[in-house]
């Protein structure tokens, strides 16, 4: 059960504009084993968003406060992970400007993160330990330049560093985890996961025509990666030899020093743009190499080179799209992943749209075809228990209605 709650204010207490988001989740499942319930997992969390805009001068300001509250846990059978509680407060501030060929953004966010463990104690489950608690304090700066070359031409850079706190799991996993066939163990020491990255670019607009390409490079002092350790343990974390019956490959959550170069690019060229009627061709590349520079391999579950083409009709209320959603061969993946590489695919998908009129409100109705061919396609990002086991959906049909009240 999701509830959300969204408004807006215009120019009150000194800003142009006051805007607050909040959303309450409270999700639960129970799994099954033989028909009867064994493991019940709860998430239950409240994320609320306040913001406010100023214009000082020729300058854009959006200052905000987001608080989070996340409650987890999953018992029964399967019990991976201890009940554990997520408190998160952070401060955010993005001003940007432009002047003459320049155009110029700048960010920061400062959090305080706390996540809890209850431990052993509400669980009963020994290896879950004591109650514990980590607290951290993030913190993220980013800026941004943008500069015309010509009026259609502009080239871009943005220089950041990032921090994030390890994830409930990430701290306090230590157990059997059905749905991969691992079992999971997590660091109640682990650091802030910290990188730094550079980014470099162009954008072409002309008209409709557009065209993007940025490279880019991060450095991560610490990256936080699940890897395969070579053991195999029993479900209570002992170590067993590979053959004893309910044996589990052990996955730990280590802090590894990494590198992550990439590229991503988009294009959209009319092909035809007359009075009623528009054909227009589009495209989107994305790919990144990713290598654990602490163990001199590749990072696991790294998805491999997309590009997706994609021609766009349009004709009065009607739109019609056809795209090609390829993916190439991973070959990189470390010596721990035992499936090797992942085979690249193709899968053909169409989506049709008529915007429409109802009750004076505006809306759209749409029909989606994806996998038109059924191609048998894994994920490079799955886990290496599961990759095999769980391929992507094959083909499938959705329709339905939006109305904007």
């Amino acid at each position: 059960e999701r509830t959300s709650l969204r408004g807006t204010l215009r120019r009150v207490l000194g800003a142009d504009s006051v805007g607050l988001s909040y959303t309450h989740t409270d999700y639960r499942h129970v799994e099954l084993d033989s028909g009867q319930p064994a493991t019940r997992f709860v998430n239950t969390g409240d994320n609320l968003r306040l913001t406010a805009h100023h214009t000082l001068g020729s300058v854009r300001l959006e200052t905000g406060l987001q608080a989070l509250r996340f409650d987890f846990s999953a018992l029964g059978d399967e019990a991976f992970l201890p009940q554990t509680h997520t408190r998160n407060t952070a401060l955010f501030a993005l001003a940007s400007g432009a002047g003459g060929p320049w155009a110029w953004s700048a960010g920061a966010r400062v959090e305080q993160a706390r996540v809890a463990s209850d431990g052993e104690a509400a669980t009963g489950i020994a290896r879950f330990g004591s109650a514990s608690a980590r607290r951290f304090t993030p913190l993220s700066l980013s800026l941004q330049g943008q500069y015309a070359l010509t009026p259609t031409l502009a080239l871009t850079g943005t220089v950041s560093h990032n921090e994030r706190a390890p994830s409930y799991d990430e701290l306090y996993a230590d157990g059997p985890h059905d749905a991969t066939g691992a079992y999971e163990r997590g660091n109640p020491a682990l650091p802030k996961e910290r990188s730094n990255s550079i980014e470099a670019g162009f954008k072409v607009a002309q008209g409709r025509t557009r065209y993007t390409a940025t490279a880019f490079l991060t450095r991560y002092a610490n990256y936080i990666a699940l890897i395969r350790s070579g053991n195999t343990v029993d479900g209570d974390g002992n170590s067993v030899a590979a053959d004893t019956p309910g044996a589990l490959p052990e996955f730990n959550y280590v802090g590894v020093r990494a590198r992550f170069v990439g590229i991503e690019a988009t294009a959209l060229q009319p092909l035809i743009d007359r009075e009623g009627e528009r054909l227009a061709l589009a495209a989107r590349l994305d790919g990144v190499l990713a290598d654990d520079l602490s163990n001199n391999q590749p990072l696991p579950r790294i998805a491999p080179l997309h590009f997706t083409p994609a021609l766009i009709y349009t004709t009065g209320a009607w739109s019609a799209r056809a795209e090609l959603q390829m993916a190439a061969r991973q070959n990189r993946v470390p010596s721990s992943d035992l499936l090797g590489a992942t085979p690249g695919y193709v899968r053909v998908n169409a989506s049709l749209t008529r915007r429409i009129t109802l009750g004076g409100h505006g809306g759209l109705w749409f029909v989606k075809l994806d996998n038109l061919t059924n191609q048998n396609a894994y994920s490079a990002s799955s886990i290496d228990t599961l990759r095999n086991l769980a391929p992507l959906p094959g083909r499938g049909i959705a329709a339905g209605l939006q109305l904007s009240l």
